[in-house]
């Protein structure tokens, strides 16, 4: 015997993505709170010349994955497919 599966209805669906965004965001924030502890916590004992060197990595983190994230999907392959080869040498 077959079971029919009911179709959700636009409302339903529309909930059901509100809901996994809305748990998303949770867990995002959550991540970024423990995170800015931590960095909190070793802002508070490490040296000033530790932290001249992590921010500037921070940072080049935060600008490498903005700039990665925003090359288009047309560009992705093609580009991935060079950096390939030119590391394969």
């Amino acid at each position: 015997m077959e079971s029919k599966v009911r179709e959700q209805t636009p409302e339903e669906k529309r909930a059901k993505e509100v809901a996994a965004f809305s748990a998303q965001t949770r867990g995002q924030a959550i991540l970024l709170a423990v995170v800015m502890a931590l960095l909190l916590l070793v802002g508070a004992v490490a040296p000033a010349s530790f932290m001249s060197h992590f921010i500037v990595f921070v940072l080049s983190c935060f600008v490498g994955f903005q700039i990665i994230w925003s090359v288009s999907h047309s560009l992705h392959t093609p580009l991935m497919a060079v950096t390939n080869a030119v590391s394969g040498m």
